[in-house]
């Protein structure tokens, strides 16, 4: 299945193989830490490796395969940041190609939508997250997944 419009982001950067942000990837699925400015430690995108704009556009296999790996990757986001949990919404509007984004909601953090604001004010407002932070927790969660 690798099947990609030469026309998307996403696509394009699924075939780059020199992307340092990629913590895991198989034959359905990329798995990136978002750039900085970080908006937050662990927050990760999950983008179909097959061109598909949105949800309803996935295979059967990857519908089938889409709900185990995001709780896996749930998981060994949570044992790799001490996260509570991690928020999952996938919106496909200004990407159109299939991704969910995976946010940690830590202790006294934002909450519900609130949480996906953080991206907005990182932006403007970078937070404060090391770079050997999140070099630290994509080679945790890279480890939990190919474990």
């Amino acid at each position: 299945m690798s099947e990609h419009d030469p026309d998307c982001k996403a696509c394009r950067a699924n075939q780059n193989s020199n992307d340092a942000n990629v913590v895991w990837r198989n034959e359905r699925w990329v798995l990136r830490h978002t750039k900085a400015p970080y908006a937050e430690l662990g927050w990760m995108t999950l983008h179909s490796e097959r061109h598909a704009i949105a949800l309803p556009a996935l295979s059967a296999e990857e519908l089938a395969d889409l709900g185990p790996v995001i709780a896996l990757i749930s998981t060994a986001i949570i044992a790799a940041t001490g996260a509570l949990r991690v928020y999952v919404a996938s919106m496909t509007e200004t990407t159109p190609h299939f991704h969910a984004h995976l946010v940690p909601r830590y202790e006294g953090g934002p909450k519900g939508w609130e949480t996906f604001k953080l991206k907005e004010q990182a932006a403007t407002a970078p937070r404060d997250i090391a770079e050997a932070e999140v070099s630290r927790v994509m080679a945790a969660v890279r480890h939990s997944l190919t474990a």
